[in-house]
């Protein structure tokens, strides 16, 4: 019997199977590479980091007013250190016997000839906000904040803000908003003023601890080139001291030192060695005969020794505290012509001692290390690190960029002085001033 074809339906199962065995090759899936998809995702993280940090720098660098390597300020941070340097600038100016007070009518005043207070004051307070960022900039290249300054900062910070605003960060900002910061300005304005007072330590140690150690002699060199080296040869024509047989000066009972009258052959002695001397220098200053010499000079100081120094000669800086010290022993003015006089020039002062002659004369390399010159060195690194200090900030700071908009938005002479919302320590002149 014929088997019967089937209409329609499905094929036998046994049929259907056999198809689908034979048709569909399954391919096995491959398992993705661990490292390929850690490099991918590291560099979409890569990316994602780069593509955001450059938003906030961008951002950063809109809103800066006043850059310089990293260190940016924006309009908060200027105003604060703006408004906090007017109130030392006045202060500044009422040590040194000037009438100063904030108000228009003061800063119109002349300074001197075309420049008044006011525009002084806008100069200084830009130079002095350059300062800030070149030495938190400093600071940055040689260290980093601690863990610990930063608490201590804040710390700082909010002894500030409870003493001055009772704690309430609010009362504070409402309090410095005439002055164009706010909390945050007032903190981040003190890591920079912290980070600007700290780099020279940084750099040159605890009191030029660093240089002591004997690290830049260049750089101590060129501090040295600072000193004037002066011989002083004192004739009195007025009295003497007394000595005893010894050579020994006689004191009074008050502790100073006992004076007699020159008799007569003495003073026509004295008045005669000053003639000579006197033509003996105007012979060298017109390159006559019988003109003065360093060996005839140092004869002279041997006749009529001064002092300790009058054979040594003496080492005179604006930055010495023996220099202080020497301009008020015997005379400021005529401790700055010394200053101010060049190698090789001889000079001529009346004095309460009588006549004094002055030599310039070139001064000893390393003088500063001879234990029998300590005296005039006593605070030699500790200057000279001040000194290094702001030659190096005054060499960067035409570098700092200040935008246009700063003079727009920050006007000191219109600025609120702040005295109040201070951290002590941390202020002060960054860079340090002449003692003279």
């Amino acid at each position: 019997m014929k088997d019967k074809k089937r209409k329609g339906g499905k094929p036998p199962r046994e049929k259907q199977n056999n198809v689908s065995h034979d048709s569909r090759k399954t391919t096995p899936k491959k398992k993705p590479n661990p490292l390929f998809l850690t490099v991918v995702i590291t560099v979409a993280l890569a990316l994602l980091f780069g593509a955001v940090m450059g938003i906030i720098l961008a951002v950063r660098n809109a809103r800066a007013v006043v850059s310089y390597g990293g260190v940016r300020m924006d309009k908060g941070v200027a105003s604060y250190l703006a408004a906090t340097y007017k109130d030392i600038y006045i202060k500044k100016l009422i040590d040194n016997q000037i009438y100063a007070y904030d108000h228009e009518e003061f800063w119109e005043e002349e300074y001197e000839e075309g420049v008044t207070f006011g525009e002084l004051l806008r100069s200084e307070t830009e130079n002095y906000i350059r300062s800030v960022a070149v030495g938190a900039y400093l600071f940055d290249r040689y260290s980093t904040l601690s863990r610990e300054e930063k608490k201590n900062i804040r710390d700082a910070a909010e002894a500030v803000l409870s003493d001055k605003a009772g704690g309430d960060r609010k009362k504070f900002n409402e309090a410095a908003e005439a002055m164009g910061f706010d909390y945050s300005d007032f903190l981040r304005a003190s890591e920079l003023l912290y980070k600007a007072k700290q780099a020279k330590t940084l750099i040159y140690g605890n009191r030029g601890s660093v240089l002591e150690s004997g690290a830049f002699p260049e750089e101590c060199e060129k501090y040295m080139s600072t000193f004037s080296y002066v011989q002083l040869l004192f004739i009195r024509t007025e009295y003497e001291y007394e000595t005893d047989g010894e050579g020994n000066y006689l004191r009074n009972p008050d502790g100073s030192l006992k004076r007699r009258e020159l008799t007569a052959e003495e003073l026509e002695e004295r008045l005669a060695d000053v003639e000579e001397v006197r033509r003996a220098i105007d012979a060298y200053e017109n390159d006559s005969d019988n003109q003065m010499s360093p060996e005839s000079f140092m004869s002279f100081l041997e006749k009529y020794p001064y002092d300790d120094y009058a054979t040594t000669g003496y080492y005179l800086s604006v930055y010495s505290s023996y220099t202080y010290g020497f301009s008020e022993a015997v005379d400021l003015e005529l401790t700055l012509e010394l200053l101010d006089m060049e190698v090789g020039e001889y000079a001529e002062f009346d004095t309460e001692y009588g006549i004094c002659f002055a030599r310039c004369a070139e001064a000893e390399k390393n003088a500063y290390k001879q234990d029998s010159l300590s005296v005039f060195f006593s605070d030699f690194y500790s200057d000279a690190a001040d000194y290094l200090y702001e030659e190096a900030c005054l060499e960067l700071m035409p570098e700092v960029t200040v935008k246009d908009r700063y003079a727009e938005i920050i006007d000191p002479v219109k600025t609120q002085a702040n005295g109040e919302f201070v951290i002590p320590a941390l202020f002060g002149v960054v860079i340090d001033e002449k003692k003279i």
